[in-house]
């Protein structure tokens, strides 16, 4: 279902027009920042782990062919209070099947969020929260291991465009009008703690805007590149595919994938 959706809105709002110099732009732009990553990045083998903050993330996770197993954050709204709390709480609130909201294509969450899990009602279905403790369990062990993990978070500072996403979480852990690195410190510190070799990646994705990318920022635990995309997303897919190819070599290039 979620593939002939796609397919439709990219019938409609699909390929944005560029010139010839729009596109060599792009590529040119993204070959810089690929290397920046690259050489950010360090080491190889690196274990990517989404952490929201829509369901962008994950796919483009699997869609350059990277996804191991999946974990809790995969396709849940996600703030950085929210991240905080669970990790505090030890997804014990996270789990719990009496604070849940049943949605049937999705589900809610009292505490969190009110559509909090992405394409799954695990309040509903037993075998859908026997997922997300499976997720969790994965989580927690991944975190026990000497393997580098590189942390992806899709920061969404367009509210307007993601209504649903940014409207539903609880008043104790909405998203910050605009994130900046500093709204994601005291979560980096938490797995960071938990797991010395952890690194951060922040991709602050726009859409309808004028082609921009940049690495804003980038020290020895994270980078946070500025990505303005012509074309528009579903919150899962961008529509254009060279939108979609500069997310895919992003991605690609901090996971040190060439």
């Amino acid at each position: 279902m979620d593939d002939l959706v796609h397919a439709l809105l990219k019938r409609r709002w699909g390929a944005v027009h560029r010139t010839g110099a729009d596109v060599d732009e792009v590529h040119a732009a993204t070959a810089v920042l690929k290397d920046h990553l690259f050489a950010w990045a360090a080491e190889d083998g690196a274990v990517p782990v989404s952490l929201g903050q829509n369901c962008s993330t994950a796919w483009s996770i699997k869609a350059v062919g990277a996804k191991e197993a999946s974990y809790p954050f995969d396709w849940l709204a996600v703030s950085p209070a929210l991240l905080e709390h669970v990790l505090d709480d030890d997804f014990r609130t996270f789990l719990d099947r009496r604070r849940m909201i049943p949605l049937w294509t999705d589900g809610g969450h009292r505490d969190y969020h009110r559509s909090l899990f992405g394409h799954r009602d695990p309040r509903t279905f037993a075998r859908h929260h026997a997922y997300y403790v499976r997720c969790v369990q994965r989580f927690n062990a991944l975190l026990a291991t000497d393997r580098p993990i590189l942390f992806i978070t899709t920061v969404v500072n367009e509210h307007g465009k993601r209504r649903r996403l940014a409207g539903g979480f609880r008043p104790a852990f909405r998203l910050p009008e605009v994130q900046t690195p500093a709204d994601h410190r005291g979560a980096m510190d938490r797995l960071v703690a938990r797991h010395a070799r952890s690194r951060f990646l922040f991709i602050e994705q726009y859409t309808e805007r004028p082609f921009r990318l940049e690495l804003a920022h980038a020290d020895a635990r994270m980078a946070w590149v500025r990505f303005d995309a012509p074309g528009r997303s579903t919150g899962a897919r961008y529509l254009d595919p060279l939108d979609d190819a500069v997310m895919r070599a992003l991605l690609g290039a901090a996971l040190r994938r060439r």
